[in-house]
């Protein structure tokens, strides 16, 4: 004996319960690959801004027992791509701006500079733990040319490898960090003839 069946149709409460679920797995799948984009750093110097993403940026996860080149791979800052360039002068100070999220971490400043005889040297502002979203950054002379600027966050203690000198004996290193390169600047031509003025 064969029973004829008849296909039911779904109900209307069905429809919008599974229309629902296709809406929230939709959703759920465009969420799953967006990510907040990182945060840009601005510098400013000889009436220029430039704004750049971060040149490192790693997981500071220190759980697991990898090591900070093992999370974050070997880099030496020798990417020219992930640093932002300006031609500056000698004695040009430089401005940085850096956003909320960067503010709310302690932060530095590291740089490098040559002096009117040639020799490069450098040096490293305290670190900001006040929310600051700002610094300029000045040459020690005026006579004195940044070559080199760079913010450093993200900070997270590593085990000492023998370089930590003071007294802790903890080491720290960044995992975020934004680069600025600077050139020398031409000098400004005395008769105004570069800018096309007699």
């Amino acid at each position: 004996m064969t029973i004829a069946t008849t296909p039911t149709t779904p109900t209307r409460s069905r429809r919008r319960r599974i229309a629902g679920v296709a809406a929230l797995a939709a959703s759920l799948a465009v969420l799953a690959g967006c990510t907040a984009p990182h945060p840009d750093v601005t510098f400013y110097s000889n009436r220029t801004a430039v704004e750049i993403g971060p040149a490192l940026w790693c997981n500071a996860d220190m759980s697991q027992a990898l090591t900070l080149e093992q999370r974050c791979g070997e880099y030496d800052g020798s990417d020219a791509d992930r640093f932002a360039r300006l031609e500056v002068r000698p004695g040009d100070p430089v401005q940085i701006n850096v956003p909320t999220e960067v503010a709310e971490q302690p932060w530095s400043v590291y740089f490098r500079y040559v002096d009117a005889d040639g020799q490069l040297g450098d040096g490293a502002t305290e670190l900001f733990d006040d929310g600051r979203l700002a610094y300029t950054l000045r040459p020690f002379a005026d006579t004195d040319r940044f070559v080199l600027v760079a913010v450093r966050s993200g900070f997270t203690v590593v085990p000492n490898d023998g370089s930590v000198t003071d007294s802790t004996g903890v080491g720290f290193v960044e995992t975020q960090g934004w680069g600025l390169f600077m050139s020398e600047a031409p000098a400004p031509d005395p008769t105004g003839e570069a800018d096309g003025q007699p």
